[in-house]
């Protein structure tokens, strides 16, 4: 799940930062969230 992340400017940023944040939780491990307020490099 994602929301407008603060400095996305596009959809493909917003992705990527989400797609970094589940990278994140499943490295974590099983039944995990993560918040990320990361912005997209």
């Amino acid at each position: 799940m994602t929301t407008g992340a603060a400095g996305a400017n596009s959809l493909d940023e917003l992705l990527m930062i989400a797609d970094q944040a589940l990278y994140g939780a499943k490295n974590g491990g099983r039944n995990r969230a993560v918040f990320s307020s990361a912005q997209a490099v």
